[in-house]
Formats: C-alpha cells, sequence, structure tokens
C-alpha cells in the first residue's frame, strides 16, 4: 500500500483511518500540527507523553496548593464568622437593655411632665 505523509510517498505505509492512527515504517503518526502530519519513534512518543505527565502532576500539585489554601481560607471565615456572630448577639443584648432604658425614661418623664401640669393647675 502507498501513503503520503506531509508531501512525500511513503512505501508501506499502514493507515488505520478507523482509529485515528497511522503507521510508517515502524513510526507512530500522531495527527496533524500547524498542517503537518507528526510521525514519532515510540521513544519520541514515550518522552512526550513523559513530558505531559510532568505538566499535568505539576498542575496537579498547584491545584491541591489552590485547594488547601482554599480549606485554609475557609477555616478563618468559618472563625470570623463565629465571632461576628457571638459579637452580633451581644450588641443585641445591650440594644435591648437600651431600648429598656429609655422606655423607663419615657415613663418618668411623662410622669414629670403630669406632675408640672398639676402643680401648675393648683396655683392657677
Amino acid at each position: 500500500m502507498r501513503g503520503r505523509l506531509g508531501g512525500m510517498c511513503l512505501e508501506g505505509a499502514f493507515t488505520n483511518y478507523y482509529k485515528g492512527i497511522s503507521w510508517a515504517y515502524g513510526r507512530l503518526a500522531l495527527g496533524m500540527e500547524r498542517g503537518k502530519i507528526l510521525i514519532m519513534t515510540p521513544d519520541e512518543r514515550l518522552d512526550r507523553l513523559t513530558e505531559r505527565h510532568e505538566a499535568l502532576a505539576e498542575s496537579l500539585q498547584l491545584l491541591t496548593a489552590d485547594v488547601q489554601s482554599l480549606a485554609q481560607s475557609t477555616r478563618e471565615l468559618r472563625e470570623s464568622t463565629k465571632e461576628l456572630r457571638e459579637s452580633a448577639k451581644e450588641h443585641g443584648r445591650i440594644l435591648r437593655g437600651h431600648a429598656d432604658l429609655i422606655g423607663d425614661l419615657a415613663k418618668i418623664a411623662a410622669s414629670h411632665e403630669q406632675r408640672v401640669q398639676r402643680l401648675e393647675g393648683r396655683q392657677g
């Protein structure tokens, strides 16, 4: 069978289009890259796979570090939220106490107003 790779006629080239794999003289053709067919020996393919594996391993390490950092931030936010919740409860308790005091002052002011009106009424 005759095949064409990169414009060259290759005697004995075998192509399995169903699986997308091409073999030419014991080299694996990996497909197209910028319009050229890539032909690699098993060693070249192994080197390429090793490079990709190393890149993926590095990406995984970076992602793991990011996840750990996010987990730490989440713990810190949870603690901060807990402190804010406790502080808000304390402020609510203080505000209720102030509201009670303001209510007592309003009652005192009303009773003083009534007393002043009674005294004015006796004099008038």
